[in-house]
């Protein structure tokens, strides 16, 4: 945990229990007070936006995401299987499969993962 005058832009966040990548910060500052922090986040399944303002001393979550660079091998009519392309061994890439209700609606050639989901 961080206080949110530590919040950097790029950073992702966990706001009401959801996982949000800071697109922009601005510090305002008052006379005599600590300054608030108003970011604004995007929702990284969503891409939803918002605006939050926070007092410099609020505690914030960062969130882990894992950032895999993939390419989509096949459908079996069940599962989308993947090669993890970024893997330490490029001659044997990790593959995994993931259920559509998982996966969303992604077109990306990489995946972002949040508490095992996929975030795409």
């Amino acid at each position: 945990m961080i206080a949110a005058s530590d919040i950097t832009k790029g950073v992702t966040i966990q706001v009401e229990g959801e996982p949000y990548t800071v697109v922009n910060l601005e510090k305002v500052t008052r006379a005599q007070v600590d300054p608030d922090i108003k970011v604004k986040l995007r929702h990284i399944r969503t891409h939803e936006l918002i605006e939050r303002t926070l007092d410099a001393h609020y505690p914030v979550d960062i969130v882990p995401i894992d950032r895999l660079a993939v390419v989509f091998t096949h459908w079996d009519g069940e599962f989308y299987h993947f090669a993890d392309i970024g893997s330490d061994n490029p001659d044997d890439p990790d593959e995994f499969q993931l259920p559509p209700d998982m996966l969303g609606n992604a077109a990306n050639s990489s995946l972002m993962i949040w508490n095992s989901r996929c975030c795409c």
